[in-house]
């Protein structure tokens, strides 16, 4: 009979195994970067993580800006006039928030719009974010290497790419939620319907702390941006009818109200949309009562910049 094989060979063999587990996800981790971390991502983008993906705004030739809420990251800058758009929008943007963002990245810009929403404003339920900067990353690069997730997602984000699926972030900052001008539009639901407004009901509309930090760093953009010479356009989105009947009965319009009137005072040039044509239930998509359609988004966005040709990129 032959000797057993020492101890030492079988630990040898462990962590020469283990190395080259490691070394595979690493590498595939680095080559596939899903979440675009290091910059190397080039089959697109299928995870969100709007924070995390807006920082890839230098790979687009812009002139100018939006930012808002997840209501504006579905406009197409393709659909506007005049300006090469960059859409820097995120889901629950903060006015924090994109101050950092603009503070980093709005530099050479001619325009900045930015859409502002009623919750933006109440700490009671989005309390104000302790953000000093904003972030390059949002990992620590031995992490993200390392990271059985960003492996798994790697794979994921191969085999979408490989079906040629459209990723989530267009090259152009748009969030692409499938509801371009040539998709059919889906059947009514109530039952998601009702979801949204419930959701909105116990969220985003009732009676509010209203934020005076947070209007504080409303004035420190406008303030950012005169001194880089940037045009800036601040709008209220629009409101649909349905909700917009929410707020009235729901003990927060006094709060809501309140809030317009505020930001009118301290920016008199700012575009209310809450009132006029926009707040039809066809200007929004049929489920979900609290996001315009891209295609109304575009629309006022060209309304407002009316003064300026036209230029289809």
């Amino acid at each position: 009979m032959g000797k057993n094989k020492p101890t030492y060979f079988y630990i040898a063999i462990f962590f020469a195994v283990t190395v080259a587990i490691f070394c595979v996800v690493i590498c595939v981790n680095f080559f596939i970067d899903p979440y675009n971390e290091l910059g190397r991502n080039r089959i697109g983008l299928y995870f969100l993580s709007d924070r995390q993906l807006k920082n890839r705004i230098n790979t687009f030739p812009h002139d100018a800006l939006m930012m808002g809420s997840s209501r504006v990251a579905n406009i197409n800058p393709q659909e506007l006039c005049g300006y090469h758009f960059y859409n820097a929008s995120f889901a629950s943007a903060l006015p924090e928030e994109m101050y950092f963002y603009l503070e980093k990245y709005a530099t050479h810009q001619k325009l900045v719009m930015i859409g502002l929403d009623f919750y933006m404003f109440n700490e009671s339920e989005y309390p104000l974010s302790q953000m000093k900067k904003w972030p390059d990353h949002y990992f620590a690069v031995h992490e993200y290497l390392l990271s059985w997730n960003v492996f798994r997602d790697s794979f994921i984000a191969l085999k979408k790419w490989a079906r040629r699926e459209p990723p989530l972030l267009d090259i152009n900052g748009r969030m692409n939620r499938g509801d371009s001008a040539s998709s059919a539009e889906p059947a009514f639901d109530p039952k998601e319907y009702n979801k949204w407004m419930k959701h909105l009901r116990g969220r985003e509309f009732h009676p509010a702390r209203l934020s005076k930090v947070r209007m504080i760093y409303l004035e420190r953009i406008k303030d950012l941006l005169d001194k880089r010479n940037i045009k800036h356009i601040f709008f209220i989105n629009p409101i649909q009818e349905d909700v917009y009947a929410l707020i009235k009965n729901s003990g927060s319009y006094d709060d809501f109200d309140l809030w317009r009137r505020t930001l009118k005072e301290r920016f008199p040039e700012i575009r209310d949309l809450t009132q006029g044509r926009y707040f039809k239930k066809s200007f929004f998509m049929i489920n979900d009562p609290s996001h315009y359609k891209a295609q109304t988004g575009a629309q006022f966005i060209n309304e407002i910049l009316d003064e300026i040709p036209c230029v289809k990129k």
